[in-house]
């Protein structure tokens, strides 16, 4: 190349801008002559000296350009895909409930994203919770913390775990070499009383990786973790519990590092004492009571629609009795932010927890950050229980009852803590007679005792059991007769009429039995979901060999329910045709068949077709029941008392429309609010068509072919002879049938 053009392109090039990272903005560079370099220069000209880097947006958000392959080499995954979130408010509440109000202001913006951010996550191009290197402080100290950050969580977490299992209350202690045979006896002194709780074993079980994930998962930490597992159907398997126990020792060392460790120990004091060492106890040194979070509730008031307090009842009087009036603006706020509203939402460290039934609200507040669910439950059984006795809950009977009603609230719960919810118990000594309670000396022995909802002393002259398998079907169908959503909703109810404490077991065609026991059977075994008893029957039992084993409570109840999502065809199949014949008359032909073998028959049989709302003159012809049209239900509705199974019958019915409206603005004559959730359908210019709705009850038949195998009784103190009865009854729940398109013109 001649000279004088490479002088040329050596100027170009000298004058051309250099190439900085799009992160990085150098808003001022002053750089010191080589002959100054030695010299400490003033704090304004140091300030002018540095390079001020700007980052736009943070580096959590996004990954550096710069740091993104031109070409993804690897093959896009078939499987699922992992969700990460994204949103900062998620991520602060998750903060508040492991740190408490305002931890989610304790760490800068960057760090705490940075906390839950696995090494996995964008191939580690936006950090992670390895080493947390980014905390606003110089590298050099930055480089010596690298591999201690997440060790030093680690070890806050341990030390605290030590401490609260040296001051935990009733913790088991070594009985073993308990008699020396020399008659010697060893040191004793308060201070090393409780060493021997902190044994190695104890300790590294409550610190282990998966105890530590049972308390991210309290406090909400997967649902802001940022990683992607290997498996995203099953993060389990991918090493989730690893990843959830590395945000929590993430989280205590960056509190280390930016706030100093009184801050960091004290959030592992809480982590590690009030949640591992006490509600997950080891199965070495730490039995006995008292490590489980209890279920406890400060005040529960009855309130109505608006708010008004009807009746409150305060059990601890740590919390003032004036923070209900906040109850209906929390509510209010919480539906204006969202449709679903939450059950329960908190306000300056109060917990408002509520049910609404009929026209009351039921309220529990408390301050103890204690079993939500529980509570929940708590105030269902408060319903059941008052139903019992007033037959129906409402205002008018909370003010009719309060005397009672308080006499049931002082039963049911003490100091804050559920005791009795069985009415049955409750009955035996709170009576409604004359409205004035009887004051027994000393409550029933099925108060105290373990069997709480049975009384002892039961005595009957014929000793029965009623047993009643109930199966409600749900379906959904389409107008072409596909079957869009299936399920079976089972409960299995019981009447026990027997003398003494008995004890039952049940077996069921279970499926899941079968297969552990490695037996064949001949029939149709079920695979039940969702499986929800009673608090009589024993649960290890049940977990061990499937055996359902229980003391039945006096009287009626429901054992258990299940639930089954199976496909399952129509037992009433159902198909339509509807025309229109030039606008002024609308006419329905449709045929039903049963689905079910020829020796059921279903009984009370309705099927509802929903026709216009300004039909009249209705004209019907069938081959049995009866027809008639509901103008109150804009529908006709077809009664067949006996429907026999593999039968099939016809009807046609023709209806008049006198106002004069098109089949898209009529809605095709099928609009609405009647069918239920799961039928509707959008029409024409937006409006719902309504369903054909199916209702009926077949007697000594089931869908999923569930069977009671046996119904063993015994009593071994009286040893009587008794009666099991079992029925089987398959009803109709939400069935709903999509109607065609008009025809005709």
């Amino acid at each position: 190349m001649p000279r004088t053009s490479r002088l040329l392109l050596d100027v170009f090039q000298a004058s051309q801008p250099r190439a900085i990272c799009q992160c990085v903005r150098i808003e001022s560079v002053h750089r010191k002559p080589a002959y100054t370099r030695g010299y400490v220069a003033t704090v304004p000209a140091q300030q002018s000296e540095m390079e001020v880097e700007t980052r736009v947006p943070l580096r959590w958000s996004y990954t550096p350009p710069s740091m993104m392959a031109p070409v993804h080499s690897r093959l896009k995954s078939q499987g699922g895909r992992h969700e990460v979130n994204k949103d900062p408010q998620k991520l602060n509440e998750m903060y508040v409930r492991l740190l408490g109000p305002g931890g989610d202001k304790l760490l800068s913006e960057e760090t705490k994203w940075l906390a839950v951010t696995h090494k996995s996550f964008d191939h580690g191009r936006r950090g992670f919770n390895d080493r947390l290197a980014f905390l606003g402080i110089n590298k050099t100290h930055s480089q010596q913390l690298f591999h201690t950050d997440i060790k030093a969580g680690k070890r806050i977490v341990e030390l605290q775990t030590s401490l609260g299992m040296l001051s935990l209350a009733g913790a088991a202690r070594s009985t073993a070499n308990s008699q020396d045979p020399h008659g010697r006896k060893p040191f004793e002194h308060p201070a090393i009383e409780a060493v021997e709780r902190l044994s190695e074993p104890s300790r590294t079980w409550v610190t282990y990786h998966k105890q530590i994930s049972k308390v991210a998962e309290d406090y909400g930490v997967p649902a802001v973790v940022r990683w992607v597992p290997k498996n995203p159907e099953s993060p389990a398997a991918s090493g989730a519990d690893m990843v959830h126990a590395q945000a929590i020792f993430a989280i205590i060392g960056a509190l280390a590092l930016e706030k100093g460790s009184a801050v960091a120990n004290e959030a592992a004091r809480t982590v590690s004492t009030d949640r591992l060492a006490l509600r997950y106890p080891t199965p070495f040194a730490l039995s006995g009571p008292g490590h489980s979070t209890p279920t406890m509730a400060s005040a529960v008031f009855f309130l109505d629609l608006k708010g008004k307090t009807l009746l409150a009842r305060n059990y601890r009087g740590d919390i003032p009795m004036s923070a209900v009036e906040k109850f209906p603006i929390l509510l209010s706020e919480a539906e204006e932010e969202s449709s679903a509203v939450p059950p329960c939402f908190s306000d300056e460290g109060i917990n408002y927890l509520y049910i609404r039934h009929s026209n009351l609200y039921l309220l529990a507040l408390t301050k103890r950050n204690t079993n939500a669910a529980e509570i929940l439950l708590f105030l269902h059984k408060i319903v059941e229980v008052f139903t019992e006795y007033f037959k129906e809950l409402e205002e008018e009977s909370i003010r009719d009852n309060f005397v009672i009603i308080y006499e049931l609230l002082d039963e049911m719960m003490d100091f804050g803590y559920p005791q009795t919810t069985e009415s049955k118990i409750l009955q035996e000594y709170i009576t409604q007679e004359s409205h004035k309670l009887e004051i027994q000396a000393r409550p029933p022995i099925a108060v105290t005792n373990a069997v709480s909802w049975r009384s002892e002393g039961i005595r009957y002259r014929k000793n029965e059991v009623f047993l009643d398998v109930i199966e409600s079907l749900n379906l959904l169908v389409s107008a072409s007769g596909n079957v869009l959503r299936s399920e079976i909703l089972g409960a299995i109810k019981m009447k026990c009429y027997l003398s003494g404490m008995p004890e039952l077991r049940l077996g069921l065609n279970d499926k899941v039995m079968f297969e552990n026991t490695g037996r064949v059977t001949r029939g149709k075994a079920v695979e039940m979901e969702d499986v929800k008893f009673h608090q009589c029957v024993r649960l290890s039992r049940f977990e061990n060999d499937r055996t359902i084993s229980f003391i039945p409570p006096d009287g009626e109840f429901e054992l258990m329910s299940y639930r089954l999502n199976t496909a399952v065809k129509p037992l009433i199949w159902v198909e339509c045709v509807v025309e229109s014949h030039s606008g002024s008359r609308i006419e329905y032909m449709l045929k039903a068949k049963a689905q079910f073998k020829r020796r059921s028959t279903a009984n009370n049989v309705e099927i509802i077709i929903p026709v216009p709302d300004d039909a009249d003159s209705p004209r019907f012809r069938t081959n049995i029941g009866s027809v008639h049209y509901a103008p109150e239900k804009s529908a006709i509705v077809w009664k067949i008392k006996q429907f026999g199974g593999g039968k099939e019958f016809l009807m046609r019915a023709e209806l008049g429309l006198p106002s004069v409206k098109g089949d898209d603005e009529r809605g095709g004559g099928m609009t609405g609010g009647f069918g239920g959730s799961m039928g509707g359908i959008p029409g024409e210019g937006g409006k719902a068509r309504r369903p054909i709705n199916v209702k009926f009850e077949i007697p000594y038949f089931t869908t999923s072919g569930i069977q009671v195998r046996y119904l063993k009784i015994i009593e071994p103190k009286l040893q009587y002879p008794s009666l099991p009865w079992v029925r089987y009854i398959t009803q109709s729940g939400d069935i709903a049938v999509r109607l065609p398109e008009v025809q005709g013109g």
